[in-house]
């Protein structure tokens, strides 16, 4: 069977210690300003009507901590891989812009309450995960599966924005 991965010098243990570094605080840092900026809407979403299955407030910031990492460890995968320089370098630059744009859409919807135009920009956010989930996915398949974790909390991040914008709609016509 041999020696497990990390022991054999193939594994993070013998990897770039500040590229797992800079992987990992990247995407933190982004969501960390991010849950800053959007602390107050964050903690009201959870109060007055929520859609259905909509979670408490206080479940955001958990779950963005835990995805960042994941999809820090993933970005991580990618760098470090042995893939064409450019295909990492593509999969690296769609990751960032999607970290960019669903900072973007933290703020728009939890801080400016925003809920129509946060939906539409939602669905960039999506396309942009499902692209990195798949170049990830080509060049690192775990770091694909990492990504696809991400993306599949979009989905449902989706689904509350869309039926907030419908809760919103029903609100102000009565």
């Amino acid at each position: 069977m041999g020696e497990p991965a990390l022991l054999s010098g193939k594994g993070i243990m013998q990897s770039n210690f500040k590229t797992l570094v800079k992987s990992i605080a990247a995407p933190l840092a982004v969501g960390a300003v991010s849950g800053f900026l959007a602390r107050e809407g964050i903690q009201n979403f959870g109060t007055g009507r929520r859609p259905f299955l909509s979670p408490p407030g206080w479940v955001f910031p958990m779950v963005w901590i835990l995805l960042y990492l994941l999809s820090g460890v993933g970005a991580y995968r990618v760098r470090t891989s042995k893939a064409d320089k450019a295909h990492i370098e593509e999969a690296v630059t769609i990751y960032n812009l999607f970290l960019f744009v669903h900072f973007l859409w933290v703020i728009f919807f939890f801080t400016f309450d925003l809920q129509i135009f946060a939906f539409a920009w939602l669905i960039a956010v999506w396309l942009l995960a499902a692209v990195a989930a798949v170049l990830f996915y080509s060049i690192k398949k775990p770091a694909g599966v990492l990504m696809l974790l991400f993306l599949l909390w979009t989905t449902y991040a989706g689904y509350l924005n869309l039926s907030s914008c419908i809760l919103q709609l029903g609100r102000n016509v009565v």
